[in-house]
């Protein structure tokens, strides 16, 4: 489930991004140009421009939230699977028969009272319990899509640099003194 779901959140989480920064993109210029929008009349274009950019900014937002509610389903199934397992589990087990096979049957008449008082208990903190692990699950996965920013700005880092505009030891090359000359040079 995390291999799916870390995949989609990783694209998701880099495609919200680059649609932000459109958005961000012309409120910086509209703030900066509010009194010539307003000059010349322009505010409809530039609220329909908005509107358009945030539309475009929202699609892959809501689908991120679409993903998260896939993970937060399939999470649930699982601890409901799990948790109901473990009250069949509870509920099948016979102790009578175990009190009758085994001499020591004081012991299992104490383990069947705790079994009974504390198995309710149990239930109820159980299902407090799934709803904290999907809460701390997705904090990870959170966490781990803000990490990979910071990898990405880690390898963009490390990427070697352009040359630099003028190369000394490539002057040392070129004769001083000679110059180029260019014959019959048509410019359009």
């Amino acid at each position: 489930m995390q291999k799916y779901y870390m995949a989609y959140s990783r694209e998701f989480v880099r495609i919200v991004s680059i649609q932000k920064s459109p958005v961000i993109h012309l409120f910086r210029e509209s703030i900066a140009g509010t009194a010539t929008i307003r000059g010349f009349g322009q505010e409809k274009r530039f609220v329909k421009r908005n509107l358009y950019l945030l539309d475009c900014f929202a699609r892959p937002f809501f689908c991120n939230i679409a993903a998260i509610e896939w993970l937060c389903l399939r999470m649930e199934l699982l601890s409901t699977f799990v948790f109901a397992f473990c009250m069949f589990l509870l509920v099948s087990v016979h102790t009578e028969a175990l009190i009758q096979s085994i001499p020591y049957y004081q012991i299992f008449k104490v383990l069947e009272v705790l079994l009974c008082r504390y198995g309710r208990a149990c239930c109820a903190y159980d299902l407090n319990l799934n709803a904290r692990l999907s809460w701390w699950i997705l904090s990870f996965f959170k966490l781990e899509n803000k990490i990979i920013s910071i990898e990405r700005i880690h390898q963009y880092s490390q990427l070697p640099s352009e040359a630099p505009l003028i190369i000394e030891d490539s002057l040392a090359l070129h004769p001083h003194g000679q110059r180029m000359e260019q014959l019959n040079l048509p410019i359009r």
